[in-house]
């Protein structure tokens, strides 16, 4: 069965909905990416799904041989070892854009704060 690995852990009811919409037929273990359990997890995972906290070095990649994809739920990626990656064949795919809308939005209504304290 397909393992994904998820970390950080999060409220119990944002972990329920993942559990939710797991696809058929895979693992989610959801875990703390600086404790020792993450490493267990990790070594027959072949998904990680998580935040760019992790470095996810050379040694996540020696420990995690069957890792096929890390898929970052945030839009930045400057945190990971992209050459540890790459030497691994193992893909980042970022978040990017997925708060554009949210900071538009902000923007907007911090303009039209700004003229309703103005008039």
């Amino acid at each position: 069965m397909p393992r994904i690995v998820f970390a950080p852990r999060l409220p119990k009811a944002r972990n329920e909905v993942l559990m939710e919409m797991k696809p058929a037929g895979f693992d989610v273990v959801v875990t703390d990416p600086t404790g020792p359990e993450f490493n267990a997890a990790c070594k027959e995972a072949e998904y990680f799904m998580g935040f760019a906290r992790n470095p996810l070095g050379p040694d996540f990649y020696a420990n995690a041989k069957s890792m096929k994809l890390v898929q970052l739920i945030s839009a930045g990626y400057n945190t990971l070892d992209l050459e540890a990656a790459k030497k691994a064949k193992v893909p980042i795919s970022n978040n990017g854009g997925a708060n554009s809308g949210g900071g538009a939005e902000d923007g907007v209504m911090l303009i039209l704060a700004s003229l309703n304290k103005q008039a």
